[in-house]
């Protein structure tokens, strides 16, 4: 049955919580399939005759949608099963048809206090059975046109040998047939149709009236975190709580097994919306403002430093928002999740003394920074000054599986000094306030994923990233994905002294210097045979500044190694880079923005740049 959306309007009075709109969508009635087929019964009719009928069931589901005066929608879905006794023996087919839809919802108030929906729907129902059945047909021409047979002409649809003669005959109602006539045998122009027909077998009309649905306004909660055993609630489902009054912004509510924290979507009471979650049995709940949620320990701290500090290995604490202002720096120093609510409402401020160091430090394996914003001094002298810091374990060893994500990071000279191994960077926004790098990696080994972040500079900014100095070295896979840069002189930096056995993918960034002059992705050439591959694939590079290259082996400075012929794939980029492309002393493909400095070794061509499928703005 196909699907379909009635209507009806019913206008109350102007209150904003009167009904404006009431009406069925998504209706559709089909007939429910019966274990061993449609269940038999002998019924007598009134008129003593006795008859076996089929027992038939119809499953009537839809959509009813009211919209209030206000604005507001409440969408509910219905169902229903009727039973019917029909003539429907087996091969016939049950069809079912909504016709005469009636819907009024009313909202209820009592004391002034506007805070229940009553729904009612009700329709008509049409239920037949049918089947298709073959009917054949007779048909004579009603006045066929006169005949030409001469010759070896047959008249059509027959196939008559001998002599064929035509004669003129009056039918009873006066109009002339014209027939064939062969051994005094008339044989009229007749065809035979066969064709399918639909034959109802049994048709019943019943009036269906849906039970009434009651709704309750409510204080509607988005969940943000469920930890625990809370059944089949998780993150992002809607739970509605009883609304006595203006709802909460934040609430914490746990058992011995489920732990829920929630954030109302409105102050207001609103009616809760059909997908809404039930509300577990047993949890209380509490009202929370600002502080921080130990998750493990189901306990609350009024500050950052304090929940880290009393924080044990592979704890989870919640920041619930407002405004954070460590005395100090804040070391991260053992396993842990820390996890801001709302980003943009969570911020944590550094104090101006720590102008000459680092602010944010991560010192431990398996950290977890997501959903805060982190704002640090900037020192415009001091080399090490920077707002995160990831340092060495111990001298030559890293820190492992560093994941910041979802986060603000802003201020430093750097934004961060980075050593690290299993480093993922991802969805973040760095505000660079300095006049050095935004990244400054010196150490990354295996897998380092830089995806789906936003850097933007400033008047002094120079590259988002750098990997270079490499006293561990650089190992493993260095991905560098869906990242937008926005006023830097570089994108990124490759120094490839200390790599071993490195890939390089460079992937779909969109990097735009305005009026930071620089070549967007350099390379310093200490060691080409340990970076392979070397992919730079469907990147879109702006830089309205002359002279500058989209991809640039330096040789001026340090380096003399010279990549194989075809390393450095350049693939299905977008170029939109001023003239003339490079100094006077570079080396520049005539056609595309890549090329290599002065001081390169003879040995180095333009060969070593596979470029396929580039495309070039405003040549």
């Amino acid at each position: 049955m196909k699907k379909k959306q009635v209507r009806i309007r019913r206008d109350f009075t102007n209150s904003s919580s009167s009904v404006y709109e009431c009406f069925l969508s998504e209706t559709s009635c089909v007939e429910l399939l019966q274990v061993g087929g449609r269940a038999e019964q002998t019924i007598f009719l009134p008129d003593g005759t006795k008859v076996l009928l089929q027992r038939v069931k119809i499953l009537t589901t839809g959509l009813v949608t009211v919209k209030l005066m206000d604005g507001s929608s409440v969408i509910e879905p219905f169902s229903l099963t009727e039973g019917y006794f029909l003539c429907a023996p087996p091969g016939t087919t049950v069809n079912c048809e909504i016709t005469n839809v009636r819907c009024y919802a009313n909202v209820v108030c009592v004391d002034n206090m506007c805070n229940q929906l009553i729904i009612s729907i009700s329709f008509c129902q049409d239920v037949k059975s049918e089947t298709n059945v073959n009917v054949l047909m007779n048909g004579e021409f009603c006045k066929p046109r006169l005949q030409d047979i001469s010759g070896q002409c047959l008249p059509i649809g027959q196939s008559i040998q001998g002599q064929l003669n035509f004669i003129e005959v009056k039918s009873t109602d006066g109009e002339e047939k014209q027939t064939l006539i062969r051994n005094d045998i008339i044989i009229p122009f007749e065809e035979t149709y066969c064709a399918k027909a639909s034959r109802v077998y049994d048709w019943i009309q019943r009036h269906i009236v849906v039970p009434t649905i009651s709704k309750e306004r409510a204080c509607i909660y988005e969940v943000l975190s469920a930890d625990g055993d809370c059944g089949d609630i998780a993150e992002g489902d809607l739970i509605c709580l009883p609304c006595d009054e203006a709802c909460e912004e934040f609430l914490v509510c746990n058992n011995q097994n489920c732990l829920l924290i929630l954030r109302s979507i409105s102050t207001e009471c609103q009616f809760c919306p059909s997908d809404a979650k039930i509300f577990p049995n047993g949890l209380a709940c509490e009202v929370q403002g600002q502080g921080v949620f130990n998750v493990e320990k189901v306990l609350f701290y009024p500050t950052i430093e304090e929940a880290v500090a009393d924080a044990e290995d592979n704890n989870t604490l919640i920041v619930f928002p407002g405004e954070y202002n460590p005395p100090s720096f804040l070391s991260i120093d053992k396993p842990l999740t820390l996890r801001g609510l709302i980003v943009d409402q969570t911020t944590v401020t550094f104090p101006d003394s720590l102008i000459n160091t680092t602010s944010l430090r991560i010192e431990a394996d398996n950290v977890t920074i997501e959903n805060l914003h982190f704002i640090g001094p900037t020192s415009t002298t001091s080399g090490d000054n920077a707002l995160l810091g990831i340092p060495f374990k111990s001298f030559g060893v890293l820190y492992e599986n560093i994941t910041i994500r979802v986060s603000i990071i802003e201020g430093g000279r750097r934004n961060a000094f980075i050593r690290a191994k299993n480093l993922t960077i991802s969805e973040t926004m760095f505000i660079h306030t300095g006049n050095r790098n935004s990244l400054h990696i010196f150490n990354a080994q295996g897998t380092t994923n830089i995806s789906e972040n936003t850097f933007q500079g400033g008047p002094e900014s120079r590259a988002a990233m750098t990997f270079e100095d490499g006293e561990s070295g650089f190992t493993g896979t260095i991905t560098i994905q869906d990242n937008t840069s926005i006023r830097h002189s570089q994108f990124v930096l490759f120094n490839l002294f200390r790599f071993d056995d490195v890939s390089l993918f460079v992937l779909r960034n969109i990097i735009d210097h305005q009026d930071r002059s620089g070549s967007s992705i350099i390379f310093i050439p200490i060691d080409f045979t340990e970076a392979l591959p070397i992919i730079i694939e469907e990147n879109e590079i702006i830089n309205p500044n002359p002279g500058r290259l989209a991809v640039y082996v330096d040789f001026r400075d340090a380096g003399a190694s010279v990549p194989s012929n075809g390393q450095i794939q350049v693939i299905r980029n977008i170029f939109d880079i001023a003239l003339p492309w490079g100094s006077v002393t570079d080396t520049v493909d005539p056609n595309y923005p890549v090329g290599f400095s002065t001081n390169a070794p003879m040995s180095m061509s333009l060969n070593a740049f596979q470029l396929v499928g580039n495309i070039v703005i405003n040549l």
